[in-house]
């Protein structure tokens, strides 16, 4: 019996990361993988699906070469928008899965992932206050709609830091100084320090600041705060 048929029936039911997806997208079996931009923006039959499982939009897995079928158990790394800066989703707080965000939907954009939904946010500009994701698709919301609320299958987030930009600071005293390896990290270390209301962020070091504080020109620094 051909190796590839071997490997399709060990694997059968079990499961597995959809292709193209973020790491905790799981299907097993009979199921469809969400959309993602290698599927042509279609919904595609999980790895371990049965053969001729037709209940997606797309009955054949997504050609791109350079997507991979990962097992259970298979560790992978995390987005380069996931592990922050400005572009990224270091502004940003982030839900567990199997909850959403509120308010009308201002923008659809097609994602292969929910870390990939904050950049669109930000492009969109103060008008959207964070988004839900669901399905391969990022549903951009506006500002001001409260906590996340239980609804499964989704994953959301909300802007909670203000960008200052590149070249800029955050006044006032430093509360703390913390060692980090990007300025993605810095927000949630404000969010857990008493008293913080924004960082200041300079070779690897975020500068911890109280709430009130101006951003002023500083070459080399970027900032942000939420209060």
């Amino acid at each position: 019996e051909p190796a590839h048929l071997q490997l399709k029936e060990q694997q059968h039911g079990e499961s597995v990361q959809c292709p193209g997806s973020d790491e905790d997208v799981m299907c097993a079996g009979d199921q469809c993988c969400p959309r993602t931009e290698e599927s042509g923006w279609k919904t595609f039959p999980c790895p371990t699906a049965s053969p001729g499982y037709d209940k997606c939009e797309s009955p054949d897995q997504p050609s791109d070469p350079t997507v991979t079928v990962p097992v259970w158990g298979t560790t992978m790394a995390p987005s380069p928008d996931w592990q922050g800066g400005q572009s990224g989703c270091a502004l940003y707080e982030v839900s567990e899965l199997n909850y959403d965000y509120g308010g009308k939907t201002l923008q659809t954009v097609n994602a292969a992932g929910f870390s990939s939904c904050c950049q669109p946010c930000n492009d969109y500009g103060s008008g959207c206050g964070g988004w839900s994701y669901y399905g391969g698709v990022c549903y951009l919301k506006p500002p001001g709609q409260g906590s996340f609320y239980s609804n499964p299958g989704r994953r959301a987030g909300k802007k909670v830091f203000t960008p200052s930009g590149a070249n800029m600071d955050l006044g006032g005293r430093t509360i703390k100084q913390v060692q980090v390896q990007f300025e993605g990290q810095c927000s949630a270390q404000c969010t857990a320090q008493p008293g913080c209301g924004g960082y200041s962020y300079y070779q690897n070091v975020c500068y911890l600041k109280p709430c009130g504080q101006d951003f002023y020109p500083h070459e080399g620094r970027v900032a942000a705060k939420k209060c």
